[in-house]
């Protein structure tokens, strides 16, 4: 009888679930990641606002994908043309980011073409298994990349390496 009384009080604020702004959550991230290191002090309210201001937060990630792409713009790159492409051979098999480029009006090209200003590594792919260090990535990047395009790098899958 608790819990439904629970679960009755609870339903007028499913909608709400979980807040725009992401508060206090945002403001509480920012605070843990920018407290100080010597003696774990909550950091000041400027350096809180600066943190936020650096987070994206979304409700998984098919939602944090489509942010991140969306908010890019090509001509931060110096260009107008707005090309997506999979960071290596084979393409990205975790479609979402091409779907996610597509619904945002980018064209997708080739792995090798160095005039997209987005650019999805997945680090290992998945089915191959086939991982980059970081260093391989610095390289593939500076070869293969724009300068002042974005650079995803998918590493959710890492704990499967090996």
């Amino acid at each position: 009888e608790k819990a439904l009384e629970k679960a009755r009080e609870a339903v007028s604020t499913i909608h709400h679930y979980p807040p725009a702004d992401f508060e206090p959550a945002v403001s509480d991230l920012a605070a843990w990641l920018w407290r100080e290191p010597l003696n774990n002090q909550k950091p000041s309210a400027e350096v809180i606002a600066d943190g936020r201001q650096r987070l994206t937060l979304g409700n998984g990630a098919s939602e944090l994908i489509d942010l991140v792409i969306r908010d890019h713009d090509p001509a931060t790159a110096g260009v107008q043309e707005k090309l997506w492409k999979p960071g290596a051979p084979g393409g990205t098999q975790y479609k979402e980011y091409e779907r996610s480029a597509q619904a945002a009006g980018y064209q997708v090209t080739s792995h090798d073409d160095t005039r997209a200003t987005v650019t999805c590594f997945v680090n290992p792919n998945n089915p191959t298994g086939t991982y980059h260090s970081v260093e391989k990535l610095k390289s593939m990047i500076e070869k293969q990349c724009v300068p002042g395009s974005h650079v995803i790098v998918d590493e959710s899958m890492q704990p499967w390496i090996g």
